[in-house]
């Protein structure tokens, strides 16, 4: 149980999210999400299609946004439909518009088309913070990339109108720092969305080819951190600090990646996954508002003074990327944030502190530690499907594999789903090693007959 009550005084909202919040025009929640055929979307993804929140054509690309056809005029309308700023403003000029790398060692991930984008007002305005630095983020062009498109925003579902929803209806009502909104509009008819937030200033660092190192220790109050990739954890001083705010597989590790792979155990575990499914269900409680990718890449991090002034600066963070942001049980939160981790105990401790500090009920850390552990092995199996959708898509050849010695070969950190999937295969089995989930599992069935009553119920 709980270590200590909840605190009468929890943590303030975000000031300057709430302002942001309170001046921004009302809408409706989306309109429900339809998976789009692949005839409809190759119809509609080259159109400009009104968005469904501001009414406003949107550009069907990242390169189209800064065209003369949109640019600064259509930002500046963009803008004043969202209530970013005022009818009598304007964006007057994009001054730079750099889009981000989406390959390589430092690539910016792999959901979607992004870029950096800085904009000149016509004028500030007295009790609005406006941002000349700003984030754009939106799917896949389709005409160069209708794979990633069709599997991002259409097959998996609506990840894209749950991000969106995040930073227009809850920005300044979550208990830590999002980026703050400035434009975000979706058309479901053709599945193009625009986001446009401020771009959160990280502090430079060196290119990953060299070798950089983040020793985050050295920072001063109120500097942003520099940004780490995902899965370059291990470039971190000190990394456990800041990450506590916070069939197909057998024939790819023997025929393709020896090196990198063990072996599993999931054959006698396998028809019981669908028990332990159920076993998740059955506790409502747990079910929570969830960024269900938190890993180190997706916040940023400052300090700040202590609210006397005394004693060491307190470090802070900010979430972003909120893709298929949803409700969910709270310990498949753990699995996409920490899908490798061993330190259970306290984690699982730390969130029921905190979970009942928020409000939410008394929780048994054991209670959540067996639900982890029972999501780790069901879950560990959807993981699979990605080795031939993506994996294998973008590095098929057996004999380059067979070369690979380590993560950290540029042919397997410099392709992005490469990277994410394989990555995360290593942490998987390294946990299941380390954990010894197979003998927890089984022990599980045992004891569970009237849920295990019979393989796959």
């Amino acid at each position: 149980m709980p270590s200590r009550p909840p605190r009468p005084d929890p943590d303030p909202l975000p000031a300057p999210g709430r302002a942001a919040f309170e001046r921004r025009r009302r809408v409706p929640p989306l309109p429900k999400y339809r998976r789009l055929t692949s005839a409809e979307l190759a119809r509609t993804a080259p159109l400009n299609l009104p968005g469904d929140w501001h009414g406003l054509p949107l550009p069907n690309s990242l390169a189209e946004l800064a065209t003369p056809r949109f640019g600064a005029a259509w930002l500046t309308r963009a803008f004043r439909a969202a209530g970013s700023i005022g009818p009598d403003n304007a964006v007057e000029e994009i001054t730079a518009f750099e889009p981000l790398e989406l390959q390589g060692l430092d690539a910016q991930g792999g959901a979607g088309e992004k870029a950096l984008l800085r904009v000149r007002y016509a004028r500030q305005e007295p009790g609005r913070r406006l941002h000349t630095d700003l984030f754009v983020k939106c799917p896949w062009e389709y005409t160069r990339f209708a794979y990633q498109r069709s599997l991002i925003s259409v097959q998996l579902g609506d990840g894209d109108g749950m991000e969106l929803s995040v930073y227009q209806f809850l920005e300044g009502s979550l208990p830590l720092r999002i980026p703050q909104l400035y434009f975000a509009d979706l058309s479901r008819e053709s599945s193009f969305y625009l986001l446009v937030t401020e771009c959160v200033p990280y502090a430079p660092r060196g290119r990953t080819e060299d070798g950089y190192l983040l020793d985050w220790r050295r920072f001063g109050v109120g500097e942003v951190l520099p940004k780490s990739g995902k899965y370059q954890d291990d470039r971190i001083v000190d990394a456990h600090l800041y990450y506590y705010m916070f069939g197909s597989l057998k024939e790819f590790v023997l025929e393709y990646a020896p090196g990198l792979f063990g072996g599993g155990e999931y054959v006698e575990m396998a028809p019981y996954f669908t028990a332990a499914m159920h076993a998740l269900a059955a506790h409502p409680e747990l079910h929570v508002l969830s960024h269900v990718n938190l890993q180190i890449d997706n916040a940023w991090f400052w300090r700040s003074a202590d609210a006397d002034g005394a004693g060491e600066a307190v470090l802070e963070c900010g979430l972003l990327d909120w893709y298929n942001a949803s409700r969910v049980p709270a310990v498949s939160v753990f699995m996409g944030c920490l899908s490798g981790i061993e330190p259970e105990e306290g984690l699982m401790r730390c969130f029921a502190d905190e979970y009942f500090k928020y409000g939410g009920p008394q929780v048994d850390p054991n209670l959540l530690r067996l639900q982890f552990r029972l999501a780790f092995c069901a879950g560990f199996a959807g993981n699979l499907q990605y080795i031939e959708a993506e994996v294998l898509k973008e590095m098929p050849s057996k004999e380059e594999w067979r070369s690979v010695r380590d993560r950290w070969d540029p042919r397997v950190m410099g392709r992005w789903n490469v990277r994410c999937r394989t990555v995360a295969f290593l942490q998987l089995i390294r946990a299941h090693e380390a954990l010894g989930m197979h003998s927890f599992f089984m022990e599980w069935v045992r004891q569970n007959p009237a849920v295990c009553r019979s393989p796959g119920v």
